[in-house]
């Protein structure tokens, strides 16, 4: 997968963006896809390593303007 950055946006806090969006927290440089959590406490994938990880409501993150995900068989 390869992820292009060319700016950053204003940091938001984790509540404020919606399950799908992909967004980096301030103070990491990786990047997360947000996802439903529903059962689990979970709520983001590590695009990096696929694991599922659980972020604070008040965390601050710098939410993707777009993200693109190309599959090629």
């Amino acid at each position: 997968m390869n992820i292009n950055i060319s700016s950053e946006s204003s940091p938001v806090k984790f509540s404020s963006i919606l399950p799908g969006d992909v967004f980096r927290p301030t103070d990491r440089y990786c990047h997360f896809l947000k996802v439903q959590s529903n059962r689990s406490l979970n709520n983001a994938i590590d695009l990096g390593t696929n694991l599922q990880v659980y972020f604070e409501k008040d965390c601050m993150v710098y939410k993707a303007k777009s993200a693109n995900l190309s599959i090629i068989f």
